[in-house]
């Protein structure tokens, strides 16, 4: 019979856990003293209902799942849920009376204290692992075993004798169980939110982005295609995906394209190439960055291409040719201008030299013939 009524209230646990991870998935981003009030209620609540229906061992002197629901509520929720817990639960146990009142009042702030020290003394993942756990239920219990002896007469020592047995071989493995279906619950609500936070920011990343992201199969068909490549191209998501993307490409950049592509399939399962496809804005030139996705066998599955518009960066090379090629012929011109000039500066100088050799010879001549004039001059006297 008792062990019949101990398997009933460990349902309330199990209740507790799914009402508790209600409130938690609802109401954890409160501030800490509002959140410790609002789980203070529901498990104090809780705490009431499980001393509703107890376990009657003599009258005035009832069992129930109170240990358990009071310590996991202070060890979840703080020193504010356990305050309010003790004081609903104590205050109830008061007006219940009994020869166990003062030791049930007792044994109620003793589980609150146990739950908090379990808090604050354990390491966080080391006080969530279900060793850890069982242990602090199985210490939770001999403490709860240990106020039977303040019970009047033999009693205590009679309920130690009935119950101890069934108590630490069920309360224990309760106190883990319920506390780990608290935990997996935290966890799954926890990383569900984190999901849909990272969906959120990936959405928002892709639909604000100017790059263009698309991931193709291995036939070239749309798997997906971001919104900045849909406006680029004035199409709709539909419009693209499931169809390839090749009768986008220039003609001309087909076949490099397809070249370019074939590095995907070998390590490192990446290439870049540069093509011309038709956008909104007539023929545009667009960088990309490809990587293959390989499945567990390594085979290609997917492509995911990074691209980017760099029409401009082309039409500034393509100005920055011609004028260098405009620049080379310029100087091209300009140096035979310079060798036509140099040469005929060379045939100045060349003609210059000659002329002054034969003023210089004209002189000496002129010299010479005075020399003569002058010896004719003076054999005549």
């Amino acid at each position: 019979m008792f062990i019949e009524g101990l398997t009933s209230n460990i349902a309330f646990l199990i209740v507790l856990s799914f009402l508790y991870s209600l409130v938690y998935q609802k109401f954890k981003q409160m501030n800490k003293i509002a959140y410790g009030v609002l789980t203070g209620v529901l498990f104090g609540l809780i705490a009431i209902v499980a001393m509703i229906v107890p376990i009657h061992y003599l009258p005035g002197l009832i069992f129930d799942g109170r240990s358990v629901i009071i310590s996991l509520g202070a060890f979840f929720s703080g020193p504010v849920a356990a305050f309010i817990i003790v004081f609903m639960a104590a205050a109830y146990r008061y007006i219940l009376g009994g020869v166990g009142a003062v030791t049930g009042i007792a044994g109620i702030v003793t589980y609150a204290i146990i739950g908090l020290l379990y808090r604050h003394l354990f390491p966080y993942k080391k006080a969530r692992s279900p060793l850890y756990l069982y242990l602090f239920g199985f210490i939770l219990h001999i403490i709860m075993l240990s106020w039977m002896l303040t019970l009047p007469g033999k009693t205590g020592l009679a309920v130690l004798y009935d119950l101890a047995i069934p108590i630490l071989a069920i309360y224990p493995v309760a106190t883990a169980f319920v506390a780990k279906l608290i935990i997996d619950r935290e966890e799954f609500i926890d990383s569900r939110e984190k999901l849909k936070e990272s969906e959120e920011k990936y959405k928002l990343l892709i639909e604000n982005q100017i790059d263009l992201l698309v991931k193709i199969d291995i036939n070239g068909k749309f798997l997906f295609v971001s919104p900045s490549y849909c406006e680029t191209f004035g199409k709709k998501e539909e419009e693209l995906l499931g169809k390839g993307f090749i009768p986008l490409v220039h003609p001309d950049d087909v076949e490099s394209t397809n070249k370019a592509m074939e590095s995907l399939y070998k390590p490192p399962y990446t290439c870049y190439l540069e093509q011309r496809a038709i956008t909104v804005y007539g023929w545009s030139w667009l960088a990309w960055n490809d990587k293959a996705i390989l499945d567990k066998e390594g085979n290609v599955v997917e492509i995911i291409g990074l691209g980017r518009d760099i029409t401009r960066r082309k039409e500034a090379e393509e100005e920055l040719k011609r004028l260098k090629e405009q620049l080379e012929v310029e100087v091209q011109e300009k140096t035979g201008e310079l060798q036509q000039r140099v040469a005929e500066l060379e045939e100045y100088q060349k003609a210059t030299i000659n002329r002054e050799y034969r003023i210089n010879e004209l002189k000496e001549e002129i010299k010479r013939l005075k020399q003569e004039i002058k010896e004719f001059k003076e054999k005549s006297e």
